[in-house]
């Protein structure tokens, strides 16, 4: 759901500008005012499936870096091997959804 809430976001936030544009070069002031709400909520969807997916590598990062310890305290390879599989995948999630001004 994160890159669908990031692709809609993005939509948005350019159909906005597109909106705002027409209507500074038309001198229509709710068309400007349309596009600023629109940039607006684009943003708004966009951080808000970014702050999501960041959650989300966060939580399959601990829970993995678990699994990874449960598994190489008792000897289960395998089970170690998942829980690195895990926690790597988690914290790829968390930083590609990290805020960076």
């Amino acid at each position: 759901m994160s890159g669908d809430g990031k692709t809609t976001g993005a939509y948005h936030n350019v159909k906005g500008n597109v909106k705002e544009t027409v209507g500074n070069m038309t001198g229509s002031h709710d068309m400007q005012r349309q596009g600023l709400e629109e940039q607006a909520r684009g943003e708004h969807d966009y951080d808000a499936a970014r702050i999501k997916g960041f959650n989300e590598g966060a939580m399959d990062s601990a829970l993995g870096k678990k699994e990874a310890l449960v598994g190489a305290a008792t000897g289960d390879s395998s089970q170690q091997a998942k829980g690195g599989y895990r926690e790597e995948h988690g914290e790829r999630k968390r930083d590609i959804n990290r805020h960076i001004d």
